[in-house]
């Protein structure tokens, strides 16, 4: 009796719990506006009495941060006996589970096994992502352009972007393309990433990107030219233009010192190169004038000039000026004693132009001694005769001479020399001594020696 009891209790408790769960079922979907669909053997047919089935009202959620689906309840319920199964876990009744992003259609089938006729409830779950991607932009980027080029190839690999559900596509302002690396060029670019997810989700982020040129322009200057002048100590010269390229367009040229004629000498011509980046070339060219063409010369007249009083020379001498003549300036110059001796000197003129080339002529300058010497003679003499003779013997002193020069002889007209000491005859001797110099100045003195006879025997 005891062991039926405890079986009947156990049917009851069964009973009661299926009861519970029925109803629990029935009031979470009864608001489902779902109706059945009535299927026998496979077909529907509405006019049929079908299991009853309700199912779970749809669902739309949002994606919670960082995850990409959720967990939903979805549940069916029916009468007792009745078979339910869905097309989505093995759960039957209960399609309860995770669900991803979009709509998932979710389908309950309520089968009587007795009668083999079958009903089917619909619903669904939506999951939207309202969660925009995550994207980080590469630091600026600063460099030098390629050799050669005006771009520089960057390649850009550090892009960190992250979705909960996955990115749909990457673009770029740059190339239009998901990787932003590529040829730059010499400037600032800036780029703009976007990053889709598949709702539609999107970001953007900006970073720019800046080649700089460091490259100079090439510049080739024209060659160095020599030429002689033609007149006017210049000449005319028609120069090549330099030869310049870069890597870049826009390249100006200037230069300093380019004329169209140009002056006996050396002339530099600098010529610079500037691009736009402020880069800068230059080189020079050497443009050299020839003059090989001496000056004309004329000498003045020969001159003439006296000795300076006392002296035996000419100083403080004014000479005439030489005439010169050259396309270009020039220098005279005079090969000339500060003071000129008696006689002939040659002096040389010289007329230079700056480029060396001399042209000469000589002059002469005669000084000439027109002063003559200074003669002073000795006192007059007057002497006895000597013993028992009409003549003495007298001494006679030299006279004094000086000459501004030189002198160069001199005589008594008693005997033609120096010294007029010798025998006189009583009575008056007039003896004149005569001084000469070089130049043939002469002076005279006179003295008179008088011999007196004093002996009487004697006529003399």
């Amino acid at each position: 009796t005891s062991h039926t009891t405890h079986v009947m209790s156990l049917i009851m408790k069964y009973f009661l719990f299926n009861l519970l769960l029925f109803l629990s079922l029935f009031f979470f979907i009864s608001s489902s506006s779902n109706f059945n669909r009535v299927k026998i053997n496979g077909e529907i047919d509405v006019t049929a009495t079908a299991p009853l089935i309700h199912c779970s009202k749809p669902q739309t959620n949002q994606t919670s941060h960082g995850e990409c689906s959720f967990y939903a309840v979805v549940l069916a319920s029916s009468t007792p006996g009745i078979v339910i199964t869905n097309n989505i876990n093995n759960g039957g009744y209960n399609a309860s589970g995770e669900y991803f992003l979009g709509k998932t259609n979710v389908e309950f089938t309520a089968t009587n096994k007795t009668t083999m006729m079958t009903s089917i409830c619909d619903t669904s779950v939506t999951l939207n992502d309202i969660e925009t991607p995550t994207l980080v932009c590469p630091s600026d980027i600063t460099t030098s352009n390629d050799p050669g080029q005006c771009d520089a190839l960057i390649f850009i690999s550090n892009l960190q972007i992250t979705d909960n559900c996955g990115i749909a596509s990457i673009t770029n302002s740059f190339n239009g393309q998901d990787n932003p690396s590529g040829k730059y060029p010499v400037g600032i670019t800036n780029v703009v990433i976007t990053a889709t997810d598949f709702s539609g989700n999107g970001v953007s982020c900006t970073f720019t990107v800046n080649v700089i040129d460091t490259q100079p322009p090439y510049l080739y200057c024209p060659a160095d030219e020599t030429k002689i002048m033609k007149s006017g100590c210049q000449t005319s010269i028609d120069l090549p233009p330099p030869t310049v390229s870069d890597n870049c367009p826009g390249v100006t040229v200037t230069s300093s010192g380019q004329n169209q004629t140009y002056p006996v000498g050396t002339n530099v011509i600098t010529y610079t190169a500037t691009d736009q980046s402020g880069n800068i070339a230059s080189c020079d060219t050497k443009i050299t004038v020839l003059d090989v063409t001496p000056p004309t010369i004329t000498c003045p007249a020969s001159l003439t000039l006296s000795t300076d009083p006392g002296s035996c020379d000419a100083s403080d001498v004014t000479l005439p000026k030489a005439t010169c003549q050259d396309e270009c300036s020039y220098t005279i110059s005079i090969n000339a004693p500060n003071v000129f001796d008696v006689g002939t000197t040659t002096i040389v003129y010289a007329c230079a132009d700056d480029s060396g080339n001399v042209a000469a002529c000589n002059t002469k300058v005669e000084v000439i001694d027109t002063e003559p010497p200074t003669i002073t003679c000795p006192s007059d003499i007057s002497q006895r005769a000597d013993p028992g003779v009409c003549t003495a013997y007298v001494d006679v002193s030299n006279p004094v001479v000086s000459d501004n020069c030189a002198i160069e002889s001199i005589t008594n007209s008693e005997n033609n020399n120096l010294n007029a000491s010798g025998v006189y005859n009583v009575g008056d001797n007039i003896i004149t001594f005569t001084a000469s110099d070089f130049s043939g100045n002469i002076a005279s003195c006179m003295i008179d020696v008088d011999v007196v006879n004093s002996d009487p025997s004697i006529q003399c």
